[in-house]
């Protein structure tokens, strides 16, 4: 299995084309779409992936095991996935790049 590092830059070129930019949050490398808006990121080796708190993919994606909310301020922010779970969030993150419109 890839590293964090290594699937992450993956992410990052293959989202490339589509308008994602490579930037930083919370001192983490991250994708942000066009408007600014990081939507997926890199911390101590897990994926984080924006999703709406109530929709049904936020529920599912907290139901996976080892999944936690990411929570670097105190409040209500991103889901992060371990890598170990990766495998299992490509559909939140096909789901994350819809909403961003890229």
């Amino acid at each position: 299995m890839a590293d964090a590092d290594e699937l992450f830059g993956h992410l990052a070129e293959d989202l490339a084309p589509r308008g994602a930019k490579l930037s930083k949050m919370f001192g983490m490398p991250c994708l942000k779409d066009p408007n600014g808006k990081a939507f997926v990121g890199l911390h101590d080796g897990e994926l984080v992936v924006r999703l709406h708190r109530d929709s049904p993919e936020h529920a599912e994606a907290l139901a996976v095991t080892g999944a936690h909310l990411f929570d670097p301020m105190g409040g209500p922010v991103p889901l992060p996935m371990p890598l170990e779970q990766v495998i299992f969030t490509s559909k939140y993150l096909r789901g994350t790049v819809a909403a961003c419109q890229l």
